[in-house]
């Protein structure tokens, strides 16, 4: 399960990302190394309130903002509607491997036919 200080991390890594900007340039931006950033991306070093304040300036918007995208991400029922999620594509997996070898060969075909046109539908649905 995710924790407060990846979930921090993904955050500011996607409102980078959103922004057009790289670790690098965010670092320069706040006067962090790129190492830096991607640490506090990880979740492997802990942001603090005042980091906070700082990237969420330079990110255009405010902390308060990132912590309630935090905030949404931890709730336990997204938690457990991921966990569902997961068990249901570990079963998936379970059975395509159970397929004999044409069968896996197949059902690899036509998910590779299908994926592009997922994330087409995914991306007009966010």
């Amino acid at each position: 399960m995710i924790d407060a200080d990846q979930a921090i991390g993904c955050i500011i890594q996607r409102r980078r990302e959103v922004a057009g900007l790289s670790a690098s340039a965010l670092g320069r931006a706040l006067g962090l190394t790129y190492q830096q950033v991607r640490k506090y991306e990880t979740g492997q070093n802990r942001v603090s309130t005042g980091a906070l304040l700082r990237i969420a300036e330079a990110l255009g918007c405010t902390a308060v903002e990132i912590v309630a995208e935090v905030e949404h991400a931890l709730r336990p029922a997204i938690a457990i509607e991921i966990s569902e999620a997961q068990d249901r594509a570990n079963d998936l997996v379970r059975q395509i491997a159970a397929l004999p070898a044409d069968s896996r060969r197949s059902v690899e075909m036509i998910v590779g036919k299908l994926t592009p046109a997922i994330n087409v539908v995914a991306e007009r649905v966010s």
